[in-house]
């Protein structure tokens, strides 16, 4: 820098311009997140801003207007909160969407295309006010924040669940407000079609949003609340026109006693039957008769839930154990214990496949991947990775995509079946391969370990702009160059 002025990030999202010949400040607002690092080679006359959310701007040192921006994913390392990480796949397209719930980007969707590897949209679900305390006695001011998003089948309607919490109470009663948003795909961008405030009654949280999972004449979603009921949200027959908004079609009262503090909410395959599981248990709800066919007492606390193929798989006691029940009669499959606790889970249903992701700080993630096959689970392939896993879906799209993973640092990694090779067990020589996709300024890491005759690494995608400067051995000014030089 010429030495004129001294650049640095402030408080609120805010860039500070220090002007020292006169003591003059002059502040850039409005960033969207913290400034980790500021860079101007000599003969330039734009900024470079490196921000904690992930993304680096490029701004006129003149006039401060924005010239350019490079998006990377925003995904929270894991903390002693447990940051939430929400994440789902489009059905039909290379596309899934990231909410980060953290801080720096609280209630915002990323939509992301990882055949092109870059950002299509990000979409603000709530706004956000950008600054830290407010009164006379400085009471921090909290954002609303993405908690739950969910896609339709068709991929043209997308639900999503926002809450804001007020700390300081009133009259002994905190304040919470939580929004259920619909929002529908129209001429290449979302809209807001409907907004139901305290869906499941006032401070009653949504503890899970799902869709249905076969196409028909209506689009629907379903919540479940802490107050322990489930809620059937329908369109009207042109949504997509924008003359119909989203209802509330049924509500069903589970008795099982409120208020909830976690539970999970999944549509059987053939949309018949809903599947909800509450501490313990699972109960299985039959959607024409709004009916509690039959539930069924796991024995420990389930802390995960998915369906694949007439079976319901339940991961339990702080998921060191996976449970595997039938749904047709609610009878016992299976259960084994997993090597590690706090694990995810994701089901691949065109290959009955499920994935299993754990992670801590301490130690390397590990992915197994197996094949249910009647009464067994198949261990087909494990791995480990140095990553912090915080996001696992599972892919339903017509491409050899099998599972998608997110880490901390903004990583995303593919498991793709090779045209020609099947999912089958480790006796045989698959071809199945753990594909870590291109990104700007990629780089081949051996940095897995893999467990699988047929299991290779190809590439890994670091999105993690701050990370591709480390591991790259690019400088901030450097990496601007580059930047800059493309532009041009």
């Amino acid at each position: 820098m010429s030495g004129l002025y001294v650049l640095s990030g402030a408080e609120e999202d805010v860039l500070l311009v220090y002007q020292t010949s006169s003591g003059q400040k002059h502040y850039v607002p409005r960033l969207g997140a913290r400034v980790i690092d500021v860079s101007q080679p000599r003969s330039s006359t734009k900024y470079l801003l490196n921000l904690s959310n992930n993304r680096l701007k490029i701004i006129d040192a003149a006039t401060f207007e924005l010239q350019a921006e490079i998006t990377g994913l925003h995904c929270p390392a894991q903390s002693k909160s447990d940051t939430l990480t929400v994440g789902c796949l489009h059905p039909s397209k290379p596309l899934f969407f990231l909410g980060s719930a953290s801080p720096d980007d609280p209630a915002t969707l990323q939509c992301y295309d990882f055949d092109h590897d870059q950002e299509l949209s990000c979409l603000e679900i709530a706004s956000t006010k950008r600054i830290n305390s407010t009164g006379l006695e400085n009471r921090i001011v909290r954002d609303a924040k993405l908690s739950l998003a969910a896609l339709s089948r068709d991929g043209l309607h997308l639900a999503t669940v926002d809450e804001w919490y007020y700390d300081y109470e009133v009259d002994g009663v905190g304040d919470r407000e939580i929004n259920l948003k619909f929002w529908t795909w129209r001429e290449k961008s979302w809209t807001l079609t409907t907004k139901v405030e305290n869906p499941h009654g006032l401070h009653q949280r949504v503890l899970s949003l799902t869709s249905a999972t076969l196409p028909s004449h209506y689009q629907e979603f379903a919540t479940f609340g802490s107050d322990g009921s489930v809620k059937i949200w329908r369109s009207g027959d042109d949504l997509t026109r924008g003359k119909s908004a989203w209802t509330l079609f049924r509500t069903k009262g589970i008795s099982i006693g409120y208020p909830q503090r976690n539970g999970v909410l999944k549509y059987s395959r053939d949309n018949t039957t809903l599947i909800i599981s509450v501490d313990e248990t699972v109960y299985v709800l039959d959607t024409t008769s709004n009916q509690v066919q039959f539930s069924i007492h796991v024995g420990q606390r389930i802390t995960a839930l998915d369906t694949l193929s007439k079976y319901v798989l339940c991961l339990l006691d702080d998921s060191s154990l996976l449970s595997i029940w039938d749904l047709s009669n609610g009878s016992h499959v299976l259960s084994e214990p997993l090597d590690r606790p706090h694990s995810i889970m994701a089901v691949n249903h065109p290959t009955t496949t499920i994935a299993l992701a754990s992670s801590s700080p301490e130690s390397e993630a590990r992915i197994v991947i197996s094949k249910l096959s009647g009464t067994e689970n198949i261990k087909i392939a494990s791995f480990s990775i140095a990553a912090d896993i915080r996001c696992l879906l599972g892919s339903e799209s017509t491409g050899n995509v099998r599972f998608m993973f997110i880490d901390g640092s903004g990583h995303v990694g593919r498991i793709i079946e090779q045209e020609g090779s099947k999912l089958v067990g480790q006796d045989n020589s698959a071809q199945d391969i753990i594909n870590f996709s291109s990104t700007p300024l990629s780089r081949d890491l051996n940095r897995s370990t893999f467990e699988s005759p047929g299991l290779s690494s190809s590439r890994w995608t670091d999105h993690n702009l701050s990370h591709v400067l480390e591991n790259s051995q690019l400088s901030t000014k450097e990496m601007y160059e580059i930047v800059v030089g493309s532009l041009s």
